[in-house]
């Protein structure tokens, strides 16, 4: 039985995420791998496509639903142990492809050979994003506010959220948390001249892959030349103690915790349960499907323009289906990708996928999206780091022109509201004086750094890019999760 009317939030905004992009990451998981992996699999949602901006709404009652759901799975210790084991094993099978299909083997490669690669990289990809999807904030957030709830039997009412984000700090290292360590590290000592160039190479060969998130580019290695040029070996050895410390310290604080507070068994288990998935989480994005959807975006599709003549601004918008049947025939609709690359809205209604392109979906989502009206001045979220800060803020968008650009003119102490955090906004992140985010759970990439760099953070406000304009402002009360505009920009 389905409800016959379902109202929507915005869940997440994405830079580049094209018709093939969301087939691969949503559509095609959500119809077909994820009915095997979890209880509970969405039937309603939409995403929408404009101005080279995807968003992605789901609806609020199944949101509810998929944090009820998510918890009975991952309470399941032999389901929970088969997740982990398998999110492993793709994105170890994910970094071979990456290193198996070179530029020189796909141009090297006939039109059936290219066909079987494609299929292989697609089902992988699909796979990859049924188990990111899988740990969303909506489907541990029921987990989270069971911890909550069970960590406030023992501890006063003010440091609950406080002990609730360090005992669900995730314990183990990053592939962003490696670069982090190694860069430091070689920030932090003279580096010989003549072998530099093949140091910085192979840092690179490494860890670029973490500046292609959202359309960003690689970092190459003249990327990583003029960062080594600004280094400071002072400060970069201050920074790599403090990592390392900090590092050492997160295990011992955590038992410390335990026996001061006595924290029960339960709580523990939740919260070692959220700490090792939001580890787990990180690393299937970047280990996983960043280093595909990169294969894809910057190998597959340039070459489809260049040796079959399909422009990259119609072959993005290919469904993974439409993608494969090209391969097989050559046969694709020209005006529909088209359309597409215009506008297009994508979704599901009780179960069935709908897709409508140019002004035909713009009227349809029209009939979804959620009304904005409601939200004055007063936005709420949940407490990432806690903590009271006024100022300015600094609105990021990923449809910006020139990210790079604008992190570099938003002024130190301003507060800075992002649709969510990612690697390449860390220049932004340590000017701020706050952080606020549409999106994101306490072991989202804005939480942990936040908590790292002590600054006040609420995250998962849904509307807060929508709602506040750079320049208003406003106050981010972290300590009870809400964001405040108290004078609006002219």
């Amino acid at each position: 039985m389905y409800l016959t009317r379902h109202t929507y939030e915005q869940t997440w905004q994405v830079h580049g995420y094209t018709m093939l992009s969301m087939d691969l990451g949503v559509a095609f998981p959500f119809s077909t791998m994820k009915h095997q992996l979890c209880s509970f699999v969405d039937k309603n949602w939409f995403f929408t496509f404009e101005n080279n901006v995807g968003s992605m709404y789901y609806s609020k009652q199944e949101m509810e639903l998929a944090g009820y759901w998510g918890q009975n799975d991952f309470l399941d210790d032999d389901w929970f142990e088969q997740y982990i084991n398998n999110s492993q094993k793709l994105y170890s099978q994910a970094e071979k492809l990456f290193q198996k299909y070179t530029e020189e083997v796909v141009v090297k490669a006939d039109k059936e050979t290219l066909y079987k690669i494609v299929r292989e990289v697609g089902l992988l990809l699909t796979d990859l994003y049924g188990y990111f999807n899988s740990c969303q904030p909506q489907c541990v957030f029921h987990l989270e506010r069971d911890l909550e709830q069970e960590i406030s039997k023992s501890v006063p009412k003010e440091k609950v959220r406080e002990l609730m984000l360090a005992l669900a700090r995730p314990e183990n290292r990053t592939l962003l948390d490696e670069e982090e360590i190694e860069w430091l590290k070689l920030c932090s000592a003279e580096q010989p001249i003549n072998s530099l160039e093949k140091i910085l190479e192979n840092h690179s060969q490494k860890y670029g892959i973490l500046g292609t998130s959202d359309g960003g580019a690689y970092y190459t290695a003249d990327y990583y030349k003029k960062l080594f040029s600004k280094r400071n070996i002072a400060e970069s050895k201050q920074k790599l103690e403090k990592k390392l410390s900090q590092e050492k310290t997160v295990k011992t604080q955590k038992a410390t915790l335990v026996e001061k507070y006595k924290i029960s068994e339960h709580a523990q288990k939740l919260a070692e349960i959220l700490a090792v998935t939001g580890h787990e989480r990180f690393e299937i994005r970047l280990r996983g499907w960043m280093p595909l959807d990169y294969w894809i975006t910057n190998l597959l599709l340039p070459h489809l323009e260049k040796h079959f003549g399909v422009k990259i601004q119609f072959s993005r918008q290919f469904t993974f289906l439409e993608l494969l049947q090209f391969l097989l025939v050559g046969d694709y609709d020209k005006t529909e990708l088209k359309k597409r690359d215009d506008y297009f809205v994508i979704g599901m209604r009780n179960g069935q996928v709908f897709l409508k392109s140019s002004d035909e979906g713009r009227i349809y989502a029209k009939s979804l999206l959620p009304d904005l009206t409601k939200y004055k001045n007063e936005i709420e979220g949940q407490i990432a780091k806690m903590g009271f800060v006024r100022g300015h803020a600094y609105v990021l968008h990923w449809n910006a022109k020139d990210v790079v650009k604008e992190m570099e003119e938003m002024p130190k102490g301003s507060i800075l509201v992002a649709g969510q955090t990612r690697p390449q906004l860390m220049p932004a992140i340590r000017k701020a004086a706050a952080i606020v985010t549409d999106e994101g759970g306490i072991t989202s990439h804005a939480a942990i750094v936040s908590r790292e760099l002590g600054i006040p953070c609420v995250i998962g406000t849904k509307v807060a890019t929508k709602i506040i304009k750079t320049g208003d402002l406003i106050e981010v009360d972290a300590n009870e999760g809400i964001v405040r505009i108290a004078e609006r920009t002219n």
